[in-house]
């Protein structure tokens, strides 16, 4: 897909999914600063896999950005083009981006692998508790 295909809202923008991506010099939406990774699913070992990158979403399946009392809070689930799956969580305070702020994918080879790795929080705002 391409990051201007990705699902956005009033509170949830192009530019916000742009913070979960690795950065891309000279890209379209700049650096993010941000973005901590992409790691297995299950795998508590902290190691990093193949980023997730736009090109690598074959689509969206559930989706929740929202920014309450001005701190952006973001979740989602995706298939990737590959067959796996792959969820992310981010969120900024009210600073915004680059300051308190984080950003990162979890891929596993089923969309229930990756639900596991959601908070309870966030799969209840994905509607799939």
């Amino acid at each position: 897909m391409k990051i201007e295909d990705l699902p956005t809202n009033s509170e949830w923008t192009t530019s916000d999914w742009a913070q979960t991506f690795p950065a891309t010099e000279g890209g379209p939406f700049g650096t993010s600063g941000d973005y901590s990774g992409t790691f297995a699913a299950g795998d508590l070992s902290s190691t990093r896999i193949e980023d997730v990158t736009p090109d690598r979403l074959a689509e969206v399946i559930d989706f929740y950005g929202a920014a309450p009392g001005g701190e952006l809070e973001f979740c989602a689930v995706a298939r990737l083009t590959d067959g796996s799956y792959a969820c992310s969580e981010a969120w900024a305070d009210f600073t915004g981006w680059g300051c308190e702020a984080n950003a990162y994918w979890k891929v596993g080879p089923t969309y229930e692998s990756v639900l596991a790795e959601l908070s309870k929080e966030n799969r209840n705002k994905i509607g799939v508790a």
